[in-house]
């Protein structure tokens, strides 16, 4: 049996204003904690390119056959697209880009759902209050809502997200 690897980005740069059709990035690639070499894509709808001085184009064959055998296809209204290098890396950089926003969002608002309402409501913190501040506030005189600071990371990203 084929083991999935595990396939990661390091030190991401992304260029928003360049981004046409893909996403204009560059990062380091690593496969199985192993740096293979670098990905990049310039943004204008083109395929990612794959540098390495260490691994052949045989090697990155290798790899997208246990991706192709491994990772999960995507599957839209009834087509089945098995995943390779490239999609891999853009799921990772679409991944980057979420927590990245989540992030910001964290340290620059509180975050908060009300009870039977959907959607996450955010407030800016503006200066002199602080984030603590802000949130002891809130709940002083909402405590019924639940804020996602108070909540594990993967919790409240997956409210963030939905």
């Amino acid at each position: 049996m084929t083991t999935k690897p595990k396939i990661e980005l390091k030190n991401i740069k992304h260029t928003a204003w360049m981004s046409e059709e893909t996403h204009c990035y560059q990062a380091t690639l690593y496969v199985d904690g192993v740096k293979w070499g670098t990905v990049s894509n310039q943004g204008q709808g083109g395929c990612d390119d794959f540098h390495s001085e260490t691994k052949s184009d045989a090697d990155f064959a290798e790899l997208n056959s246990r991706i192709k055998e491994t990772y999960d296809p995507y599957t839209y209204e009834g087509y089945t697209l098995k995943k390779n290098l490239e999609m891999v890396c853009a799921d990772l950089v679409n991944q980057w880009l979420r927590d990245k926003d989540f992030n910001r969002a964290m340290k620059a608002k509180v975050l908060f759902t009300k009870p039977d309402t959907q959607g996450v409501w955010q407030l800016a913190i503006k200066k002199p209050l602080t984030f603590e501040v802000m949130l002891a506030k809130l709940k002083a005189i909402n405590p019924q809502y639940t804020y996602l600071a108070d909540l594990p990371v993967d919790e409240a990203k997956a409210i963030y997200f939905a």
